[in-house]
């Protein structure tokens, strides 16, 4: 169905030389991209079993997450570096749970959906910059598979309106195997 295609589609996302279908996640967007964040400033983001985001930072821009089901696991970077840098904390967060990012906290992460979890992650972020970041530097920066630094839009997959309609139509029409 819709999702599993989409995160096939995007497992090059983060590395065209070596696609990775565990190193996506689907960014359903809320709202629309007002220039006051990088990206879209509402996204609920959803996570399978097993999936992971790249070692990244959010343009030193502010960061609220809360999950909304299942869990996910956060590794936390002293800064971002491609000479391997180990994490210096890392946290499980559950259903309910609230993290956040500033400009000098928490900023380089990565998030995983840890292969032992019985559940879909599905967490819901508002990124803004600070009154006082007047560059808006609209990109995260990440560590490919190759240990370079990169460049990443944070695009939509989808708005929320559409993929709830997509998902109630495939729950409609499904055809259930016997």
């Amino acid at each position: 169905m819709w999702c599993y295609e989409k995160l096939i589609k995007k497992a090059s996302e983060f590395s065209k030389d070596n696609p990775d279908y565990k190193e996506t996640y689907l960014r359903i967007t809320l709202g629309e991209n007002n220039g006051e964040s990088p990206g879209i400033p509402y996204v609920m983001e959803i996570w399978p079993v097993g999936h992971y985001s790249p070692i990244h930072n959010h343009a030193n821009a502010s960061a609220i997450i809360r999950v909304l089901h299942g869990s996910i696991n956060v590794s936390l970077f002293p800064y971002l570096s491609e000479d391997g840098v180990l994490p210096f904390a890392k946290s499980d967060f559950k259903k309910g749970d609230i993290t956040w990012i500033s400009p000098t906290l928490n900023q380089v992460h990565q998030l995983k959906n840890l292969d032992n979890n019985k559940d879909t992650c599905i967490t819901i972020q508002c990124y803004m910059y600070d009154i006082e970041n007047i560059d808006h530097y609209d990109y995260f920066d990440y560590i490919d598979a190759d240990n370079k630094k990169q460049q990443y839009e944070p695009d939509s997959d989808m708005n929320f309106s559409e993929f709830k309609n997509l998902i109630k139509q495939e729950w409609k029409n499904r055809r259930w195997l016997c």
